[in-house]
């Protein structure tokens, strides 16, 4: 009885990190500035990012400043799609993302 209360005990333990540590990987940012060919910001520009093993989607909308920022993202590599009036749509695969990193990826 010892032994199943034990080895219960150690399980629980196990899994209890797993999924503290599962947690704790989606801590990524993706962060960056849209900004046309003269380097102007493009404020209101809509930019989503998907993590390409998922296909998970998360979309934005730039700042008065052209920024924009992803928090809570988790470990992988993501595409980044911004389009806005007026202008053509930009497209940056491939952006890997490591564990408590930050990112930045511009938009022109």
């Amino acid at each position: 009885m010892q032994r199943k209360v034990a080895f219960l005990c150690c399980l629980c333990v196990f899994l209890l990190g797993t999924l503290t540590r599962a947690g704790a990987q989606e801590n990524s940012t993706i962060t960056g500035q849209v900004t046309d060919s003269t380097g102007a910001a493009v404020p209101n520009a809509v930019i989503s990012i998907t993590q390409t093993t998922t296909g998970k989607t998360k979309t934005t909308q730039s700042s008065g400043a052209g920024l924009y920022t992803f928090p809570g993202l988790g470990v992988g590599t993501y595409t980044l799609k911004a389009t806005a009036p007026g202008f053509q749509t930009y497209n940056k695969t491939g952006i890997v993302v490591d564990e408590a990193a930050t990112v930045r990826a511009m938009c022109r």
